[in-house]
């Protein structure tokens, strides 16, 4: 019953990850109230070296809405941008208590990828029903979900790209350390239409890294190259465009490197920037964009911006702390959660989903995952005798 509750959850906040329909928040009221009755039942909560690494993240989100408010920032903004540090708690103690699982978060980014598929293919090959019930949940959704007119072709490609999209690329790592082959399949598929150009390479380079020595990859890379075939047969070059990716010149990563020189100049207008951070929900000027703006595709710049880089340098230490008390202690399991979780850093580095509520829950039930593991361990000699 807690799998299939924290399937669903999961499932809302991912399909709904900017909230526009309203099944997120559903998604949240549902954990909340099933996470506190089952709090008061067994008080079960969080151990105390976990509680006060919290304490830091909550320090850390406050003054940063601090600083914000001091520039300026409404309220309502700097809250937007530090909800997720504030729900690492929430969600681990859910986590805790059984509500929230990587098993579950498994489940769920495979539904959603096979819901990816489904409208993809329907509006592919015009299956009207199900198009407009696409049609009718992509008014309110966030996303990009238009069509793609190519200019040196007519081909068109419609994109079935949800704002949780990348939630996919944790999941599709930990299926594949875990051997789910024909699930780690469906997240590849469904990144490649969706399309997620970078999405998909970052999960072709982990299935390397990962399953690299076994004899099925062979198999795993027939089917890649079957897909770019059949991509380049209909005419589709935006899916796997690698020299559109990697080039210097390429649209896409002159604007990032804009971002970045622009975060070069407000540093060097204002020096407590580097050191203190803007704010949450603070803009500044990109000459990316040629416009102010609170949000750009690298977390990790945006994460600097913000919080300045003391706090850029406290959290990347407990980030990457934490991958390396997981790959070097435990089990295929818990090396599973370490890969995955730095894939999500990577990805990040092309899209702003470093902090988003997914990343947090699939973090929080990491979390909790290694300390019932670390604990189980510690009882069992005791156990034994």
């Amino acid at each position: 019953m807690k799998r299939l509750i924290s399937c669903v959850v999961i499932f809302g906040v991912i399909f709904d990850s900017g909230g526009g329909l309203g099944i997120r928040s559903g998604a949240l009221i549902v954990l909340f109230i099933f996470t506190m009755l089952a709090s008061i039942k067994t008080a079960r909560g969080i151990n105390n070296r976990a509680f006060i690494a919290m304490l830091a993240i909550y320090a850390i989100a406050i003054m940063g809405q601090i600083i914000a408010l001091l520039n300026g920032v409404s309220f309502s903004a700097t809250l937007k941008y530090s909800f997720a540090f504030y729900s690492l708690l929430f969600f681990l103690i859910a986590a805790n208590n059984g509500y929230l699982s990587i098993s579950s978060y498994c489940d769920a980014a495979i539904i959603f990828s096979l819901i990816i598929i489904i409208f993809f293919l329907s509006r592919l090959f015009a299956f009207v029903p199900i198009v407009r019930v696409f049609e009718s949940i992509t008014l309110k959704a966030n996303g990009m979900f238009n069509t793609k007119v190519f200019s040196n072709s007519s081909s068109i490609l419609p994109n079935v790209y949800f704002q949780g999209t990348l939630a996919l690329i944790p999941a599709g790592v930990f299926l594949i350390s875990m051997k789910k082959n024909i699930s780690f399949l469906i997240c590849l598929v469904a990144l490649a239409v969706a399309p997620s150009r970078f999405g998909f390479l970052v999960l072709i380079v982990f299935l390397l890294i990962v399953r690299g020595r076994r004899l099925f990859l062979v198999a795993f890379l027939l089917i890649a190259i079957y897909l770019l075939i059949r991509v380049s047969s209909i005419e589709i070059p935006a899916i796997i465009d690698l020299n559109e990716l990697f080039s210097v010149n390429s649209y896409d990563n002159i604007v990032r490197r804009n971002h970045i020189e622009s975060l070069f100049s407000l540093f060097n207008e204002n020096p407590m920037y580097l050191l203190i951070g803007q704010g949450p929900g603070s803009y500044y000027f990109t000459t990316g964009y040629n416009a102010f703006v609170d949000s750009i595709e690298i977390s990790q710049v945006d994460l600097l911006r913000r919080y300045g880089i003391v706090v850029f340098g406290i959290l990347n230490s407990l980030f990457f702390g934490f991958l390396i008390k997981l790959s070097k202690y435990y089990g295929s399991r818990q090396r599973g959660f370490s890969m995955a979780l730095l894939a999500h850093y990577i990805v990040s580095f092309s899209n702003p989903v470093l902090l988003s509520l997914p990343a947090m829950i699939f973090i929080s039930a990491s979390i909790s995952e290694y300390d019932y593991e670390k604990t189980i361990k510690a009882l069992t000699p005791f156990e034994s005798t």
